[in-house]
């Protein structure tokens, strides 16, 4: 189904845009209706030589419609007598552009509009064919699904059609008036969580995602699906509920893209990446005009070291008309990749048109830590943090910049460096995975005193440690130790199943390495070189002169000397004064 713009005549803006996302959904809980996604009707729009953001006439709609192949168009209206609103809603065939149904209703004064809405909902989905059984069992009350307050609900609408257009950032204040209008608007709670995740605000991610899954029984049966997935992802860490609660979500709703573009994350995050390419691919396949899936799939080729996959898919999607920040740096670093500097320019200047362009800071900050451009990063990591905090009070996303920052001036041996990136991000954001992190980058440069005081706070912070945050203490704590002099550093310090865990991976490389196992350290380095793509935290280029030590002392000469070689020429313009540089440089020599 496509759904048509509502048509207000009643002079009243507050009923703009707010109808249609109510009535949307409200048709959405149904298994059996399945209207238009927003993105493709953009993409179709754009197709017919017409603006993204244009009004959807009922005309425009039924041209929409047959351009589609959907089934029917529904158009809305709403009038006023007096008092009292009257809403009309048409079901109409796209083919012959007869009336399949037709329900009015009255409301007595504006605060019973969206209740009557509902029950014009609910009789046309009986109209149109649904059991009763069916609308019985999917029929949250629009006015809880959503919000009772139309102005709240205009809000929350205007932050979907920004956040459609212009990207997370853009949306945010339209989100946060909709829950200042209404506390316990639970849609509007779950999309700032959703946003405030995809921005590195992790503290602010998990208080409204727990705020929107206290309230999710008021909701439609898709969203409820989708909080109770992102509260088992965000608050719980238990990523095999989210994916079951994904699972039944594309099963009972089979023609929602969201579901498989949500599991297929879960998927990569466990390192199954053939499973999240599938899910992306069939996620594609329902909604051809959402760039989400598009940019996450070009990720997931990025793992599997299919660059050129990436590139095609990334291609693919801005030949048909959709782009993002996203797109354009994840462009970036395949231009990198290929030393392709002409092409690093061109994306550079395309991610310009954005207004969250400057996100693409973060990915030049990897770069030059990639390169071992250290003072390059430091100048680069300024930027970002007078951009998110600043100016946005992101802190918590300038406060990741300088934890990553950190870990990576441990790892070059810049210990001055590290402390202070240590320091400017924990005065930012004391939040749990922020503590662990930082206390990970004072351990890796002998900090101890540092690290365990940090790793204690975290610890002691009340939230629920999940399984994942267990296992990020348990590698901090074993540097801890490792650096005290305790030869059982790694007890207890499990292999990850999914080996995807590439700080654990490292950390038990550079233990059995110290503990002279030359050679099953030399294995871990190793396939951190081939299956790590690249990282912010530098630990492909790290692994590669940890690997070439570790062949040193197995005997292996030749081979150490290639290895050296490798990590040398990656750092070749890297700042020469880097401790770890120097030193490999004296044992490059010496080999």
């Amino acid at each position: 189904m496509v759904l048509a713009d509502f048509t207000n005549s009643t002079g009243e803006p507050v009923f703009d845009d707010t109808l249609k996302e109510a009535l949307e959904v409200q048709l959405r809980q149904s298994p059996y209706l399945s209207v238009l996604p927003e993105q493709r009707l953009q993409g179709t729009l754009r197709l017919m030589g017409r603006k993204p953001d244009e009004r959807i006439t009922p005309a425009i709609a039924r041209d929409i419609c047959e351009r589609t192949v959907s089934t029917a168009m529904i158009a809305g209206s709403i009038s006023q007598l007096g008092q009292t609103y009257v809403i009309s809603l048409d079901a109409s065939s796209c083919k012959t552009g007869e009336t399949i149904e037709k329900q009015q209703v009255q409301a007595a004064n504006k605060d019973e509009v969206l209740k009557a809405l509902g029950g014009s909902a609910q009789k046309l989905r009986r109209g149109l064919g649904e059991s009763l059984a069916s609308i019985d069992r999917y029929d949250a009350r629009i006015q809880e699904a959503t919000t009772p307050s139309l102005d709240a609900l205009k809000a929350y609408s205007q932050g979907l059609a920004t956040r459609r257009r212009q990207g997370d950032l853009a949306s945010l204040p339209f989100f946060r008036k909709a829950i200042e209008l209404d506390p316990d608007f639970a849609l509007a709670h779950a999309r700032l969580g959703t946003i405030y995740g995809n921005m590195g605000e992790r503290a602010k991610s998990r208080e409204h995602t727990t705020k929107a899954y206290s309230l999710k029984d008021r909701v439609s049966e898709p969203e409820r699906l989708y909080i109770t997935a992102r509260y088992y992802q965000t608050v719980e860490d238990e990523l095999q509920k989210a994916i079951d609660t994904y699972v039944i979500w594309t099963q009972t709703y089979p023609k929602d893209f969201v579901p498989h573009s949500n599991v297929a994350g879960m998927y990569s995050n466990r390192g199954e990446y053939d499973k999240a390419a599938e899910e992306y691919r069939n996620a594609i396949s329902l909604a051809p005009d959402e760039p989400l899936p598009y940019g996450n799939l070009a990720g997931v080729y990025i793992s599997q070291n299919k660059a050129d996959e990436a590139k095609r898919t990334l291609d693919g999607a801005i030949a048909r008309g959709i782009d993002s920040v996203g797109f354009r740096t994840t462009l970036y670093t395949l231009a990198f990749l290929r030393h392709d500097d002409a092409d690093m320019v061109r994306q550079a200047d395309a991610v310009k048109r954005f207004p969250d362009g400057w996100h693409i800071l973060t990915t030049r900050i990897g770069i030059a830590l990639y390169q071992g451009k250290l003072a390059e990063a430091k100048d680069l990591a300024a930027q970002f943090a007078v951009e998110a905090e600043a100016k946005l009070g992101l802190k918590g996303s300038a406060a990741g910049v300088w934890s990553q920052l950190a870990i990576a001036a441990g790892a070059a041996g810049d210990v001055a460096s590290a402390r202070a990136a240590v320091r400017t991000s924990t005065d930012l954001d004391r939040e749990f995975g922020n503590l662990v992190t930082n206390a990970f980058a004072s351990a890796s440069c002998g900090e101890t005193t540092t690290a365990r005081k940090l790793l204690d706070e975290a610890i002691a912070l009340p939230a629920a440690q999940p399984i994942d945050a267990q296992r990020a203490v348990k590698v901090v704590d074993a540097l801890i130790r490792r650096r005290l002099g305790d030869a059982h550093a790694t007890d207890g310090l499990d292999w990850p199943a999914d080996e995807n865990d590439a700080s654990l991976h490292f950390t038990r490389a550079l233990i059995e390495l110290k503990d002279g196992r030359a050679e099953s350290a030399a294995a871990r380095f190793k396939r951190l070189i081939d299956r790590q793509p690249l990282s912010t935290v530098m630990i492909k280029p790290v692994s590669m002169l940890y690997y070439a030590r570790a062949l040193a002392q197995q005997g292996k000469k030749d081979d150490s000397r290639k290895a050296y070689e490798q990590f040398l020429d990656l750092w070749k313009n890297a700042d020469p004064t880097l401790p770890l540089l120097v030193e490999a440089k004296k044992e490059y020599t010496a080999l």
